[in-house]
């Protein structure tokens, strides 16, 4: 599967309610499939709390969920969301959320009211857990793609932390850099 995220296909796929892992299935005729594994607060880990810019251990929302090809599984994504934000928002809620997270971002009454403006993503290339291994069907020798991404809104500040898990033999990665 090729999963390609740029600017202009996020706003597009934004509008349609359609996850852009999902609409990148359709489009190659594959069938996806997204599980709720989770939804928690936990304290944020140290890498969260960075990206957030707030002190480790304060406390954040976390949906974990696990995302499928034709039943196979791809990845494993936990999104972290600031408290203050989102208590008693439907991403405390275990279910799928119309339009996904992104969607209650940017609508004008929801809790930020506010358009995303920004994706910055850090990507390490390393081996899998024997736990990531064997609950995404990693074959020997693979290596799993880890992606943290922070989500800024147009005052500047981070409202989604999205920690994913890819395996290495399944995904191509496609960075687009519009350069002024």
């Amino acid at each position: 599967m090729r999963l390609q995220t740029t600017g202009a296909n996020f706003r597009e796929r934004l509008s349609t309610g359609v996850s852009n892992f999902t609409a990148e299935a359709a489009a190659q005729g594959l069938r996806a499939q997204q599980r709720i594994l989770s939804v928690e607060r936990v304290a944020a880990p140290v890498e969260v709390a960075e990206r957030f810019g707030v002190s480790e251990g304060a406390s954040v929302i976390v949906r974990r969920r696990a995302f499928f090809i034709d039943d196979e599984p791809m990845q494993f994504a936990d999104g972290y969301y600031p408290e203050e934000l989102f208590a008693g928002t439907p991403v405390e809620e275990p279910r799928r959320i119309t339009g996904g997270v992104s969607a209650l971002i940017e609508d004008p009454a929801g809790p930020v009211g506010q358009r995303i403006v920004r994706f910055v993503e850090d990507l390490e290339i390393r081996m899998p857990t024997p736990e990531e291994a064997g609950a995404l069907r990693i074959a020997p020798g693979v290596p799993l793609a880890r992606v943290l991404r922070k989500a800024q809104v147009g005052d500047g500040r981070v409202v989604e932390v999205l920690d994913s898990r890819v395996p290495c033999d399944r995904h191509l990665f496609q960075y687009v850099i519009d350069v002024p």
